[in-house]
């Protein structure tokens, strides 16, 4: 039988909450479509709507979803394990700790990827969006395009 430790027990509370919170963190970084699992989960990403302009960064970019994503969660549940001593006047206080520095750190990494995927995409959507690309006019974004009709919306 495996003994549950304040660190397994904290990366195991860590892994599962950065696993159900990445999709609705998703929605609110890109304004996607992303919900919470059980509000209908990726199922609305404008990744699967053809007619939007630019799709979810995470989607779009299999390398840029999995490298925010995995090393997001990877991080979050080592910085659970990672080594430190503190006091504990009750028996829970260190796995509830361990687990809030794991939450922590993979909200800011998830954060900083997502405004890298974000801007490197150039995705003008959502909290952490390119602005600057939202603010440039279509033409001047096609610049040297063929197409001279901006999409209908």
């Amino acid at each position: 039988m495996i003994k549950m430790t304040a660190k397994t027990g904290s990366a195991a509370a860590t892994l599962t909450i950065a696993l159900i919170v990445i999709t609705p963190l998703c929605g609110l970084l890109f304004a996607c479509g992303c919900t919470w699992p059980w509000s209908g989960f990726f199922f609305g990403c404008n990744y699967f709507d053809p007619a939007a302009e630019q799709h979810c960064p995470w989607c779009a970019s299999t390398l840029a979803g999995w490298l925010s994503v995995g090393v997001s969660t990877a991080l979050g549940t080592l910085a659970s394990l990672a080594p430190f001593t503190a006091p504990t006047h009750r028996s829970g206080s260190e796995t509830l700790i361990r687990t809030g520095a794991g939450i922590v750190v993979f909200l800011c990494t998830a954060v900083l990827s997502g405004w890298l995927a974000a801007r490197s995409q150039h995705y003008p959507h959502g909290l952490i969006g390119d602005r600057e690309t939202a603010a440039t006019p279509y033409h001047e974004t096609n610049a040297g395009k063929s197409q001279s009709i901006p999409p209908s919306r």
